[in-house]
């Protein structure tokens, strides 16, 4: 069986916030797509790598932290 890539990863972080901004600014993806976490208010976040690429942005916990 050939392996082809993937198309995304999920990665729970602690500040989703900065590791937007890490993926985004630090290594030129863009965000393609945010959704809220439930009704946590926080925001998961899709960001494109290109090649197909995708990083998940998942935010650890919830609002009572």
């Amino acid at each position: 069986m050939k392996y082809n890539g993937f198309h995304h990863i999920g990665l729970v972080v602690n500040d989703a916030e900065k590791s937007l901004d890490f993926y985004t600014q630090g290594l030129g993806g863009k965000e393609i797509f945010n959704f809220p976490m439930s009704n946590s208010g926080k925001t998961i976040y899709l960001v494109d790598m290109g090649n197909n690429a995708v990083i998940e942005i998942i935010p650890r916990g919830n609002l009572e932290e």
